[in-house]
């Protein structure tokens, strides 16, 4: 994904201290964005490394809109903690949110179901005022594991509101 594709979601100042870290670059103000905690450490090649999974699932979302594929699976992409200046929980640039929002703007009517462990905030932030797309995330209760979200009550706002689902079940829940 280009700089200019990463900004159609990330804030520039959070991409720009991306691009710090990838040259080798740690400036303690980087720990304001969520870099070089446990989670998600800064480290030479991060940006290569994360734009390369987001402009993996931008060519998926662009065969789909265009009607090369009816189907895409990036297996390194799903990155949907990371925020527009925020990267958290292993993800730095959310390429879930670049893909839905490019098959929206496609004119394409976008259901994006996520199913993981921890909810998907990052990517539910994203839309939460978006009747462009739905989101639907399977994942444990958020009152037990983090990213301490994703109640059956958040349901959107706005726009939005009725376009965002969470389906917590708690922990230890079987078929």
């Amino acid at each position: 994904a280009t700089s200019e594709e990463i900004g159609a979601f990330h804030r520039a100042d959070y991409v720009a201290a991306l691009d710090a870290a990838d040259a080798g670059r740690f400036e303690p103000s980087m720990i304001d964005f969520g870099l070089g905690t446990p989670d998600c450490p800064a480290f030479e090649g991060v940006l290569r490394l994360a734009s390369r999974a987001a402009g993996a699932s931008l060519e998926g979302a662009r065969a789909i809109a265009g009607g090369a594929a009816h189907l895409a699976f990036n297996p390194i992409g799903g990155f949907h903690h990371a925020g527009p200046a925020t990267a958290e929980g292993f993800c730095y640039i959310n390429d879930v949110v670049l893909a839905c929002a490019e098959l929206a703007e496609s004119g394409a009517l976008v259901a994006c179901l996520d199913l993981d462990a921890h909810h998907g905030n990052g990517t539910e932030a994203a839309f939460l005022d978006d009747r462009r797309v739905l989101t639907v995330s399977v994942h444990q209760a958020g009152r037990t594991l983090y990213p301490w979200a994703g109640e059956e009550t958040e349901l959107g706002r706005g726009e939005g509101r009725g376009y965002n689902v969470n389906l917590p079940p708690p922990p230890g829940a079987g078929d």
